[in-house]
C-alpha cells in the first residue's frame, strides 16, 4: 500500500476505534436481578409519614447497570431515597438516582401519543363496529384533544374506543425508583434503600368500661395505624414514634404513664417502649404487614378492675379565670364568681396510681 493511501487509512481507523471504544466503556447493563424485601423496618411517626429502610439482594455486573425497584410507595419525598451497599459499600457509586410517578392511565397514553396515529372505533345501533384513523393533534390535558383524518379534516372531541400501535415511552405501571450505578465488582450484594414516605400515621385509642358502682374499670388501649402510601409492607418490623418533629421537647402523651396509672401490665405485652432523643419509642415485637389502603389496630395495654374515684366539678367562670390567673396569684381561680349561664356539671373519673 502507497504510503499516502497508509496514512489516508491510519486516520480514518483512529477516531473509528476511539467511538469504539467509547461506547463499549459507556455500555449499560440493564435488567439487573432485584430481589424482593428481604427485611423491611418500618418507623412511623404520628405527623403523618414514614421511614422505611428495605433490604434486598442485587445482582451486579461489571460496569454500570441499572437498578430498578418497583414495589414502592406512591408518596415518596424523592429527595430523601438514599442507597447503599451493605456487602462492599466502596465497590458501588451511585451516578443517577430517578424516582419515577409517570403512571399507566388512559390519559397519560393519550397526552404522550402526539403526533401518532390512532383508530376510533364506534358501534351503530346494531353493534356493528365504525373505524376511522387520525393523528394525534392535541393531548387531551391542553383542553381535549385534537385529530387530523386521513382526509386532512380536522375533528375536536373526538368520541369512540381509541386504539394505538404502540406504547409510549416512559410510563410505569407502578411507582418505580431507578438508579444509575457503577460496579466494580460482579456479583450479588445485600443492598439498603431508604427514603420518607407521606401517606402514614397513627394515634392510641382507649375504651374504657366501668363498673356499675363508678369506681372500677376495664381500660383497652389500641394502636391504631393508617396507610394510604399507596403501597403494601409485608412481614414489617414496626416501631412508632411519638412526638412532634418540629419541636424540641415531647409534648405528647405518654403511653408509659399509663401503664403505671393503671397498675397492671398488658395481657399480651406487644410493644416494647424507649426514649429515644426528646421523643417515645415503641417497637413491636413481632413483624406485621401492613398493607395498603387499610386501618390496622394492635393492641397496646389491656388491664382489668382499675381503681378509679368519680369526682364531681363545677367552676362558674372557667373560661374567664383560665386567661386570667398565673401562677403565684393567691385568690382561688374563679372563687365566687358564677355569673354566667352555664351551670353544668363536669363528672370525671380519676385512675388511682397504685
Amino acid at each position: 500500500m502507497p504510503d499516502s493511501k497508509k496514512e489516508e487509512f491510519e486516520t480514518m481507523r483512529t477516531p473509528f476505534i476511539a467511538a469504539l471504544c467509547f461506547l463499549m466503556t459507556c455500555s449499560i447493563c440493564y435488567g439487573a436481578n432485584v430481589s424482593g424485601p428481604k427485611s423491611l423496618y418500618l418507623t412511623v411517626y404520628n405527623s403523618d409519614f414514614a421511614l422505611v429502610r428495605d433490604n434486598r439482594s442485587i445482582t451486579f455486573s461489571k460496569g454500570i447497570n441499572s437498578i430498578e425497584v418497583a414495589d414502592v410507595s406512591a408518596m415518596i419525598d424523592a429527595t430523601s431515597v438514599l442507597f447503599k451497599s451493605l456487602t462492599a459499600p466502596n465497590s458501588v457509586a451511585i451516578l443517577e438516582q430517578n424516582y419515577q410517578y409517570d403512571l399507566i392511565s388512559p390519559e397519560n397514553i393519550l397526552n404522550k401519543s402526539v403526533g401518532e396515529t390512532a383508530e376510533f372505533t364506534i358501534f351503530d345501533e346494531n353493534g356493528q363496529p365504525h373505524t376511522s384513523k387520525g393523528t394525534i393533534l392535541n393531548p387531551p390535558k391542553n383542553g381535549g384533544m385534537v385529530i387530523k383524518d386521513e382526509k386532512g379534516n380536522i375533528t375536536l372531541y373526538p368520541s369512540g374506543q381509541v386504539s394505538l400501535a404502540k406504547m409510549p415511552e416512559g410510563l410505569k405501571p407502578i411507582p418505580t425508583l431507578n438508579w444509575l450505578i457503577d460496579s466494580t465488582r460482579e456479583g450479588v450484594q445485600d443492598c439498603e434503600i431508604s427514603y420518607i414516605t407521606n401517606g402514614i400515621n397513627w394515634k392510641a385509642d382507649y375504651v374504657a368500661l366501668v363498673s356499675r358502682n363508678d369506681n372500677k374499670l376495664d381500660l383497652a388501649g389500641w394502636v391504631t395505624l393508617t396507610n394510604n402510601s399507596g403501597t403494601t409492607y409485608p412481614d414489617a418490623k414496626l416501631t412508632l414514634m411519638a412526638g412532634d418533629v418540629r419541636r424540641l421537647e415531647d409534648r405528647k402523651p405518654r403511653y408509659k404513664d399509663m401503664y403505671e396509672m393503671a397498675g397492671a401490665i398488658p395481657s399480651v405485652a406487644q410493644f416494647q417502649e424507649k426514649s429515644f432523643f426528646e421523643y417515645h419509642m415503641y417497637t413491636l415485637n413481632r413483624p406485621t404487614t401492613i398493607r395498603d389502603k387499610e386501618s390496622k389496630q394492635i393492641s397496646l395495654l389491656n388491664a382489668s378492675e382499675v381503681p378509679v374515684k368519680k369526682e364531681y366539678i363545677y367552676d362558674g367562670r372557667g373560661d374567664w379565670w383560665r386567661s386570667w390567673w398565673y401562677e403565684g396569684r393567691n385568690e382561688h381561680p374563679g372563687g365566687g364568681y358564677d355569673t354566667s349561664n352555664y351551670h353544668k356539671v363536669n363528672v370525671i373519673l380519676e385512675v388511682k396510681k397504685l
